[in-house]
């Protein structure tokens, strides 16, 4: 039961937003930013994960999407 309670409090985290995310982005791009979290969450290996994640902050890089990485890959799962 101590799993299910902490991954309950992971999905509160996201719904709730974060603010070293939210106050970098327009609304737009919380949008996708937080979308793209809960699919990367999905992948249950972790070097798969990591790569789709690095490959996202990659892709956000290149199109001029800034805010907290590191935050990102916490909210993946990843640090």
């Amino acid at each position: 039961m101590h799993h299910l309670t902490l991954y309950a409090s992971f999905l509160a985290e996201e719904l709730r937003g974060n603010p070293s995310i939210d106050q970098a982005l327009d609304p737009g791009d919380q949008d996708m930013v937080y979308g793209t979290i809960d699919l990367v969450k999905r992948v249950k290996d972790l070097a798969n994960r990591q790569e789709i994640a690095d490959h996202l902050i990659s892709t956000f890089k290149q199109e001029g999407v800034t805010f907290d990485y590191d935050e990102f890959l916490k909210m993946c799962g990843l640090l």
